[in-house]
């Protein structure tokens, strides 16, 4: 895939920088901040690799909920209209019936995404993932996501970062 450390490297840095960029805005306090993290990449033989990530939101004040590697978040949402509204991270699920639970795991060969959630009705979400190896976001499919039932994307790539938007009823 790359021809050294240190190409690896450079392009773990300029990879991630276009996409945490939309995190940084100022929030004014009102979306819970994740604290700045380290997270490991493992490639197996070809070694492990370190990535720094700044303080940025769970979820933006657009309403982009953002996962990385090794973390769960809970999502809870208002219901407006037959609508999913007003997603935001919640430390401990209050109303499980209008939660999203989202989980992202490193596989041997790749990453995995999982969704749950006790809406009444399958919910469906854009995303963006973030490759290890490649300079741009790139949009990817998600299966619906039927209620009670967890719902798994994998991939065979390492996943830096994902977003999901635009969730909504199906």
């Amino acid at each position: 895939m790359f021809r050294s450390t240190k190409m690896l490297i450079l392009c773990s840095v300029l990879t991630m920088t276009p996409f945490l960029l939309s995190f940084t805005q100022d929030s004014g306090g009102k979306c819970p901040m994740r604290k700045a993290k380290t997270i490991i990449l493992d490639f197996g033989e070809a070694g492990k690799q370190e990535m720094n990530f700044p303080t940025f939101p769970y979820v933006t004040e657009d309403g982009k909920i953002s996962i990385i590697p090794g973390e769960t978040l809970d999502i809870e949402f208002d219901v407006v209209n037959d609508q999913l509204a007003n997603p935001h991270h919640v430390e401990k699920i209050v109303h499980k019936e209008r939660t999203l639970e989202v989980s992202m795991q490193q596989s041997k060969d790749g990453s995995i995404l999982q969704l749950s959630h006790s809406f009444s009705r399958p919910i469906v979400a854009d995303c963006l993932v973030q490759l290890f190896d490649e300079s741009q976001a790139r949009k990817t499919a998600i299966q619906p996501i039927q209620p009670r039932t967890p719902s798994l994307e994998l991939w065979e790539n390492k996943v830096c970062q994902a977003l999901l938007y635009n969730i909504r009823f199906k």
